[in-house]
């Protein structure tokens, strides 16, 4: 009887010394399997290609984009959606205080209608094609420059080396009956000044503008009035192709 009870003693010993040594194997492996996945680019199981530790499937890795994303849209944002600091009316890409139609780099500058230097970019009223003749008027509600008077910007399509007539008819008054629009015409490109005409000549009010552009674009054509103040009428605009010096 002692002797099973010495046999049993002894069997019971043995089996706790097994599992205390299967325990020990196996926080040994799970040791070393840690050590292992923390090595420099190892993935971690359940890891994709290209994700960072910690990171759960679907999240965005710093500077990634999500599909659709547009160049400085934000995690969540939806395209058309406003980037943070734009402010109402501004395109993305453009910074605070840019008008439309300014390039990056480009100051913004107070519409003008004095000649030389910049004359700034202002709203367009629309545009004129080669050898087509509009109808216009300067009133309340056009652009106002940096002189108080009225101006309208047209966008005029020039090629490099190809000579252009412009010639600004002055009409009647709306706000002085039976005078005539005194017109000052301005011919420019991003917002810089190209060329500039008051009076045709002597006794002729209307304006002409004769030019060779040396840039292929979009230029700018602004009608406005001699001289500072609110002056209103109504003006017609001729696009013609070639050099006229003589064009009225």
């Amino acid at each position: 009887m002692n002797r099973h009870v010495v046999a049993a003693s002894l069997l019971i010993l043995a089996l706790a010394e097994e599992g205390c040594r299967r325990r020990r194997r196996r926080a040994d492996d799970e040791d070393d399997q840690q050590q292992t996945m923390q090595q420099p680019g190892m993935m971690q199981p359940g890891m994709q290609p290209g994700m960072q530790p910690g990171m759960q499937p679907g999240m965005m890795q710093p500077g990634m984009m999500q599909p659709g994303m547009q160049p400085g849209m934000q995690p969540g944002m939806q395209p058309g959606m406003m980037q943070p600091g734009m402010q109402p009316g501004m395109q993305p890409g453009m910074q605070p205080g840019m008008q439309p139609g300014m390039q990056p780099g480009m100051q913004p500058t107070q519409p003008t209608a004095g000649g030389g230097g910049r004359m700034g970019v202002a709203r367009l009223s629309g545009s004129i094609a080669m050898g087509a003749t509009i109808a216009g008027a300067l009133e309340q509600g056009d652009n106002t420059l940096e002189d108080q008077s009225l101006g309208d910007d047209y966008g005029i399509m020039l090629t490099a080396g190809m000579p252009v007539t412009i010639v600004v008819r002055g009409g009647p008054r709306t706000d002085a009956p039976g005078q005539m629009v005194d017109a000052y015409a301005m011919l420019g490109i991003n917002g810089t000044t190209l060329a500039t005409n008051d009076d045709i000549g002597a006794g002729n009010l209307n304006s002409r503008i004769v030019y060779t552009p040396t840039t292929t674009g979009m230029h700018t054509l602004r009608v406005s009035t001699a001289g500072s103040g609110l002056k209103m009428g109504a003006y017609t605009v001729t696009v013609f192709p070639g050099a006229n010096p003589m064009a009225l």
